[in-house]
């Protein structure tokens, strides 16, 4: 079953990938709301680029020369920690439950890295500290 639905997957992601432009683009905008970015994106790529609720909101900041339409994307979902889902002619950024729970945890780890590191610095200043 988990073969079936990796095989599906794969023929899912071929099939989005086979619908985008296969073109090299160049494209720079200032950090905005995806909201904002990815419509101006597609007028660039040529196809429907949009958002979900969820991912709306999510800064992108987009600066490539001479790069694939399909790297491009592949980049943004990376980045942003989503997926594109195909929706008829076009292409929507969306945020699964378990790729908001990563996100999530990773952030959660990072806070608490920083929180350690500042506490390891606070533990050395007192240490060269005359008693």
């Amino acid at each position: 079953m988990r073969g079936l639905l990796l095989a599906l997957s794969l023929a899912f992601a071929a099939s989005a990938s086979a619908q985008l432009p296969d073109k090299t683009i160049s494209f720079a905008w200032p950090p905005g709301r995806a909201s904002v970015v990815l419509p101006q994106l597609a007028k660039v790529i040529g196809t429907t680029l949009t958002t979900s609720r969820v991912t709306e909101n999510e800064i992108l900041q987009i600066q490539v020369k001479d790069v694939k339409v399909s790297d491009l994307m592949d980049r943004i979902s990376i980045v942003a920690n989503t997926s594109w889902r195909q929706e008829g002619a076009g292409f929507r950024l969306v945020r699964s439950d378990k790729q908001s729970r990563e996100a999530q945890d990773a952030n959660l780890k990072r806070r608490v890295e920083e929180w350690r590191a500042l506490l390891n610095q606070e533990d050395a200043v007192q240490k060269q500290q005359p008693a």
